[in-house]
């Protein structure tokens, strides 16, 4: 489906709305997923087109949103996708090994992410990799 069809298709259904007010709304209507949205460039290429939004990296995944009246346009990747996991220390932790009835130590890494500044900063300004430096 083209952008174009499917701003139609929600023209229409925006008319069948007004048309029959009883008509329960749909499930999550206040987001929209983007789909085919994936990695940096993506995201980026989203964020261009959106200009203002918000960007947010929550839960493992990494979030590009464009709020539109009461709806929520949303593309989003796994954070390592997007971003460059940098280990940044480590530190020894217990566990609890319950079918053995012992704890054991061990060394866990700790971790940052380091998103790019123009994906952060708002404004969506990722340079365009087809673009030469």
């Amino acid at each position: 489906m083209t952008n174009k069809e499917y701003a139609d298709n929600l023209r229409l259904i925006a008319n069948f709305y007004d048309a029959h007010p009883g008509l329960p709304l749909p499930y999550n209507f206040e987001r929209i997923n983007l789909s085919g949205v994936y990695g940096r460039t993506g995201l980026a290429s989203v964020a261009r087109i959106f200009g203002d939004c918000e960007k947010e990296a929550k839960n493992g995944f990494y979030y590009v949103k464009k709020r539109i009246g009461a709806v929520t346009l949303t593309a989003y990747d796994w954070q390592a996708n997007v971003c460059e996991r940098v280990v940044v220390g480590t530190r020894l932790v217990r566990k609890e090994l319950p079918t053995a009835f012992e704890t054991k130590e061990e060394m866990e890494e700790i971790v940052e992410w380091k998103c790019p500044d123009s994906l952060l900063n708002g404004n969506g300004n990722e340079p365009d990799p087809s673009t030469p430096a």
